[in-house]
């Protein structure tokens, strides 16, 4: 419960002094310093092990599996650029224990660090990328070794099925637009159908969403090697854009 005071919790004889500070819904990355700092695999999983609930440094270092020593190092830089902070305290033998949580639940990026024209705007935009794909994998990861996922199934995703692939469609602007649109409208709904926290037959789920345009396969110059049947598949070589094809993506090739 949000406000300052002295936490009922206690280890030993030890009590821990909270600051009452809650995470904000989100907090927006908009410098490329901050953006490098969260690059780092190991990072990342202290963010997300952040987001539950506050931990010491002892503490994540056991729940991550990982040294506490070189812990503390990755920790402290999170905090100094305001990704993580510390919500309580105490003293233990004359030194300053700290618990630390995530200064916000989610972290967006400010587009402007892509813009053409800005100082690492390529650098920005390949970091930008690589963390969403990287978080996304890590959290698929686990979800197979926790058994929620099998990835060698995609039928009943209510059952662990995994829908996983990419797709192509080639489309107008007015048919782009309400791709968008469609999908937009899609997660209002999904947003607005969200089961109650506590409900016993919910589950948490992620999707990973990607929609662009892109080169036809030879306008760089560069064939695609990829085998390719009789038929044509994306894979071809022989100047033409992919097909229009129906992969092992699922409907419309996206995550539900």
């Amino acid at each position: 419960m949000p406000g300052t005071g002295t936490d009922p919790d206690k280890d030993g004889d030890q009590t821990w002094h909270r600051g009452g500070l809650e995470p904000e819904d989100f907090l927006v990355v908009d410098d490329l310093a901050t953006l490098r700092l969260l690059a780092h695999p190991l990072r990342l999983r202290v963010v997300e092990a952040l987001r539950d609930r506050p931990r010491t440094v002892k503490e994540l270092a056991a729940h991550l599996a990982v040294n506490q020593t070189g812990l503390y190092h990755h920790v402290n830089k999170l905090a100094e650029r305001g990704v993580v902070r510390v919500v309580a305290t105490r003293q233990v033998s004359g030194i300053t224990e700290k618990r630390y949580r995530v200064a916000a639940y989610r972290l967006t990026v400010d587009r402007a660090l892509f813009a053409p024209g800005a100082p690492a705007g390529d650098d920005a935009f390949e970091l930008f990328v690589s963390l969403v794909l990287d978080e996304a994998r890590a959290e698929l990861r686990k979800s197979v070794r926790a058994g929620l996922v099998d990835p060698a199934r995609e039928e009943d995703l209510a059952r662990g099925g995994l829908v996983l692939g990419r797709n192509w469609w080639r489309l107008t602007p007015e048919g782009a637009a309400a791709f968008q649109a469609a999908m937009d409208d899609l997660q209002a709904r999904l947003g607005a159908a969200e089961a109650a926290p506590g409900d016993p037959h919910a589950r948490l789920y992620e999707s990973l969403i990607g929609f662009y345009p892109v080169l036809p396969r030879d306008a760089d110059g560069a064939a695609d090697t990829r085998d390719r049947d009789a038929d044509g598949v994306p894979g071809r070589d022989d100047g033409q854009d992919p097909a229009p094809a129906t992969d092992d993506t699922g409907p419309g090739g996206l995550p539900p």
